[in-house]
């Protein structure tokens, strides 16, 4: 082969490769930094509701501040601190879903040796109150505990 040849499909080569990378990067969906996490699919609305896999759940026995409502930040922070990068365990009491079609649940968080109610850290922590609402109250007594 003389040097032109493989001088020529060199560059061939090379503006593929060019190619080839530029279109992954401008055509694959990117997602804003703030937005990625190691939790796929969780994303924090409030202190008592998140939405994870597009399900929106409530956390039963509980009510924090709302959007215009002071300690509205420090209450979503906290469940966020509290939920996201962590294994959860939700659990159902009489009520699948509320009226507005949301999943009501006690949640649990698995740590090293134990695992964290997380319903009721946001009671302890003052970031939410106690709220006993319709048939969904069998474990509101634990949570308005503070041991």
């Amino acid at each position: 082969m003389n040097k032109r040849l493989v001088f020529g499909l060199s560059v061939y080569i090379g503006m593929i490769f060019i190619l080839a990378f530029l279109s992954a990067y401008y055509l694959l969906p990117r997602i804003p930094p703030e937005k990625i996490s190691e939790d796929v699919g969780i994303r924090v609305i409030d202190g008592d509701t998140f939405e994870i896999n597009g399900e929106v759940v409530r956390l039963i026995c509980i009510d924090s501040p709302e959007k215009s409502e002071i300690g509205f930040d420090e209450a979503t922070q906290f469940l966020e601190n509290l939920i996201m990068g962590n294994e959860l365990r939700l659990e159902k009491d009489v009520n699948d879903k509320d009226e507005y079609g949301r999943l009501l649940r006690y949640v649990y968080v698995s740590s090293d040796e134990d695992e964290i109610f997380v319903n009721r850290e946001m009671v302890k922590s003052g970031n939410a109150e106690v709220f006993r609402y319709g048939e969904d109250v069998s474990k509101c007594d634990e949570v308005e505990s503070k041991n």
